[in-house]
């Protein structure tokens, strides 16, 4: 989410993986075969490699993940007790522990997790983009 334009952008990440196989950053030789990679277990590790190196925390594009129904327990119960003794969250400082209320229950997932959680996927297209070509 571009929040100063308040749009949703869409991010691929298959052009950066396509950009280093091929030498395009980081001044390297083009030949596909200077990159140490024969088999698909390899590209494996080179993609978490990059992917660590390139993504890892980045906060620009990432999102917090929370449970539904919103809320533990025990973080419902925090909620009601802070509502009844502070009833003006208007005020910046109650706001803020407020938000910090709920956002301790939530789970950050930033790009690297996304491609983690599918790297069977991502590996199987780039094998048979990068691997498969190189063998013909």
């Amino acid at each position: 989410m571009d929040f100063n334009r308040k749009k949703y952008e869409a991010y691929d990440v298959l052009p950066y993986f396509r950009n280093i196989w091929r030498g395009h950053r980081f001044n390297w030789d083009k030949d596909y075969n200077k990159i140490p990679v024969k088999t698909k277990e390899q590209l494996k590790e080179w993609i978490i490699d990059w992917a660590r190196y390139q993504f890892w925390a980045r906060c620009e594009y990432e999102f917090l993940m929370a449970s539904w129904p919103f809320g533990s327990h025990s973080m419902t119960e925090e909620m009601k007790e802070f509502l009844k003794t502070n009833p003006d969250i208007d005020n910046y400082d109650d706001d803020l522990r407020f938000c910090n209320i709920i956002i301790r229950d939530m789970v950050k997932i930033d790009v690297y997790e996304q491609l983690m959680m599918n790297i069977d996927i991502l590996v199987d297209i780039l094998n048979d983009e990068f691997l498969m070509k190189n063998k013909k």
